[in-house]
């Protein structure tokens, strides 16, 4: 069965005056059947760690994504379908933050775990070296 999906890019953008961005992280939502997943890259992305030259404000940032993600997938699993895509609305809206999101793009999906690593793989791990491999 195919499930109707909400995904985004979590960006890191620590200059705001110079809008530079990586592309760190993706979360799914999927309202029909009240789940809502992301994926982190490692805070030692190394792409982010040597163009940024901020390691320490990465992983911070990190932590904090990774706090305020965990709370909406909480909110997500006991909530109405219009209620998740508002909750995932207000997480993605744009702020002034380290981490922000591209716009919200929709997807057909049969697995929401295997779309997730694979839009993980597309966008963020390009050509960074797997975990386990060395390069």
């Amino acid at each position: 069965m195919k499930y109707a999906c909400i995904y985004c890019i979590v960006r890191f953008a620590p200059f705001a005056e110079t809008e530079e961005f990586a592309n760190v992280g993706i979360v799914l939502t999927a309202p029909a059947i009240r789940r809502m997943e992301y994926r982190l890259a490692s805070k030692e992305l190394h792409r982010v760690n040597h163009f940024f030259d901020c390691a320490p404000v990465f992983a911070k940032a990190l932590e904090m994504a990774k706090n305020e993600l965990d709370a909406v997938r909480v909110m997500t699993a006991t909530e109405q379908e219009d209620q998740i895509v508002n909750h995932f609305r207000l997480l993605t809206e744009p702020k002034e933050s380290l981490i922000r999101f591209s716009a919200m793009r929709s997807i057909l999906v049969d697995d929401v775990d295997t779309t997730l690593e694979e839009l993980f793989a597309h966008y963020i791990i390009r050509g960074e070296a797997l975990p386990g491999r060395s390069s």
